[in-house]
């Protein structure tokens, strides 16, 4: 698994999106303009050009179907086929999931099932009232806390990573308690979670002023963090016509 992570302030996005947004397929070009603020164009932009280079790295030149579950969950359809099948290649499955806040845009990929989420920590201004969202254990972490807000940051990308992971969105943690099986409690401590007979398992990486954080099913492989640097932005670039997105 790799996760490729672009920070806009470190790259030429403003120029670039003057330079390339009018090459863009009709479709796309709407997806990343329909943002009233300039901000969110640009982030849309960086996804866009982000997620091409990931496809073109994993397939190949050509045309990429994907669609999206119920709850918004991303995925790529087989060739020819208009179902909820994952792509494959070479017989293994293809995922891939994506996060952004702030300046940062970030997109994990690979083999494996997985959630990412990327929080920026200034973001939250009042823990106080989104404390009522997390359970009891999990207050009184952010509690005691020497940096409260910090503390609340790194639990919520905890449970969006894992509710990404899972596909659910966050009602898999509406549905706690129904059934005791069901019972989610991350160990925050040891970075896992028992979920339904599974195990999974959580990585943290630095990002200042944010907080990043990925889940997966496998403890040994901890995904590689790719910082997008102006030469593999150049290679974005380069590689972003030789791939078309047909979103299904």
């Amino acid at each position: 698994m790799k996760i490729i992570l672009c920070d806009k302030k470190a790259v030429d996005v403003k120029q670039s999106y003057g330079e390339i947004t009018g090459l863009l397929d009709e479709d796309s070009r709407a997806g990343i303009e329909r943002y009233r603020f300039e901000e969110g164009r640009l982030t849309a932009f960086v996804r866009e050009l982000a997620l091409r280079y990931v496809f073109f790295e994993t397939f190949g030149e050509g045309e990429i179907r994907i669609s999206e579950n119920e709850f918004g969950k991303p995925f790529v359809l087989k060739p020819g086929k208009e179902g909820t099948e994952f792509c494959r290649k070479d017989g293994e499955d293809f995922e891939f999931n994506i996060s952004h806040a702030g300046d940062l845009v970030c997109i994990i990929y690979g083999q494996e099932r997985a959630g990412i989420d990327v929080e920026k920590d200034s973001r939250v201004k009042d823990t106080d009232l989104l404390n009522r969202f997390l359970y009891e254990h999990e207050r009184a972490r952010v509690e005691i806390a020497e940096d409260k807000q910090k503390e609340f940051c790194r639990i919520w990308t905890f449970r969006e990573a894992l509710c990404k992971e899972e596909g659910l969105g966050l009602s898999l943690f509406e549905r706690e308690g129904e059934d005791k099986e069901e019972l989610i409690r991350i160990d925050y401590e040891k970075n896992r979670v028992d979920l339904k007979g599974r195990r999974l398992f959580f990585y943290e990486y630095p990002c200042p002023g944010y907080h990043l954080t990925c889940c997966l099913g496998k403890k040994d492989k901890r995904p590689e963090l790719i910082w997008t640097d102006m030469q593999m932005w150049e290679e974005m670039k380069n590689v972003f016509s030789r791939i078309r997105i047909s979103r299904i």
